[in-house]
């Protein structure tokens, strides 16, 4: 379903462009999986460069 559908209520046109603009960014970041940054979270819990700018990306717009 389009973002533009009017069928999505305006909370959630919110929430797919945001998810759409750190899918593009999260896209180039794997394009270059070599040069990504991994680093622990915790035991056994890993997070990438590329998890913490898409959290970056998302959590302005949806909270």
């Amino acid at each position: 379903m389009a973002p533009s559908s009017p069928r999505l209520s305006p909370a959630l046109n919110v929430v797919v462009s945001a998810v759409q603009k750190a899918g593009r960014r999260l896209l180039r970041d794997f394009a270059e999986v070599e040069q990504l940054q991994v680093s622990a979270k915790g035991p056994g819990d890993f997070v990438s460069q590329a998890d913490i700018r898409a959290e970056g990306f998302l959590r302005p717009d949806i909270g």
